[in-house]
């Protein structure tokens, strides 16, 4: 009772989507259990081409595993499922999302992410705290050329980030090293997101190099 999860209305290791009357209707996103941005938001009933449009993109997507060049290795680990789980999008986009690393069941690093929707685009900016609320400045990008996240420069406090925390340490108490991700409008009971064993495909370049090197002792040593 101290966390949510995403309602699922439909769950299956088959790509074969259900019959229209098998879902109520509404907006919904199709996910996969193992997957990179392998994702798509829907409107049901679908139309006969959605339909099979969806099916198509979905078998194709679950017969794709990942391996070494991609870095999510993990999600080889597991059988693939897809399923239809309820729309979060006002949720995120009025909330916070907090990405806990978590050590044996001990927190010891997290960002606060604040998402904004620009042009139909999400763009997300960043506040890193040690375990101990202390903030540090830096950011990251996928790859030297890539795009940094922009930093937010005045921290601002997490409501209930305590609780969050504790919680994030208990969902990771069995994983040597996990990132335990949370999201949260403001009450005090977080949506739970994503668990990774590999955050960013290991193919994130973190700025400046202080904050590299600060990171690393928080995780590794």
């Amino acid at each position: 009772n101290r966390v949510q999860t995403p309602k699922r209305y439909w769950i299956s290791s088959d790509p074969i989507l259900p019959r229209d009357n098998e879902v109520p209707s509404g907006t919904y996103w199709l996910k996969l259990d193992l997957g990179n941005a392998q994702q798509t938001k829907i409107s049901w009933p679908p139309s006969t081409e959605d339909r099979r449009r969806l099916e198509a993109l979905t078998a194709q997507s679950m017969s794709r595993r990942y391996g070494i060049r991609w870095g999510e290795w993990w999600y080889g680990m597991s059988a693939q499922r897809v399923f239809l789980e309820e729309d979060l999008t006002e949720f995120i986009g009025n909330g916070t999302e907090v990405k806990v690393w978590v050590r044996n069941g001990t927190p010891v690093w997290y960002y606060k992410g604040k998402y904004e929707y620009k042009d139909n685009k999400k763009e997300i900016s960043l506040q890193n705290f040690d375990a101990n609320h202390s903030p540090v400045d830096g950011t990251f990008s996928y790859g030297l050329k890539g795009k940094r996240y922009p930093l937010t420069l005045q921290h601002q406090k997490i409501d209930y980030i305590d609780d969050f925390l504790d919680v994030a340490g208990r969902i990771g108490a069995n994983f040597d090293l996990v990132r335990v991700d949370l999201m949260s409008d403001g009450g005090r009971i977080p949506v739970l997101g994503e668990l990774s064993l590999c955050h960013g495909n290991a193919r994130l370049v973190h700025y400046p190099d202080e904050f590299d090197m600060h990171m690393k002792t928080k995780l590794f040593e």
